[in-house]
């Protein structure tokens, strides 16, 4: 038996589109930042602080677009476990 078989008349799902509440947290954290320049922040941390007004995937996609668009500064740290 193939273990394909299943996936022979596999569709790829359409992209979905852009969720506008993408653009309402990136100006959220627009401001957030302008408010603290130069501090250092967690991902995880501002995802939980705006957790009342953002699912945190939005907020995380949110974040991943300003630091693509280098509007803020990403530094990747491994975690050790």
């Amino acid at each position: 038996m193939n273990n394909h078989d299943d996936f022979d008349n596999y569709e790829e799902e359409e992209e979905r589109p852009r969720d506008p509440a993408v653009d309402q947290a990136i100006e959220r954290l627009r401001g957030f930042y302008e408010a603290s320049p130069r501090r250092l922040f967690y991902s995880t941390q501002i995802e939980t602080f705006l957790e009342r007004a953002f699912f945190h995937w939005i907020t995380g996609k949110a974040l991943l677009e300003l630091g693509n668009a280098n509007e803020i500064k990403r530094i990747l740290v491994p975690l050790q476990g």
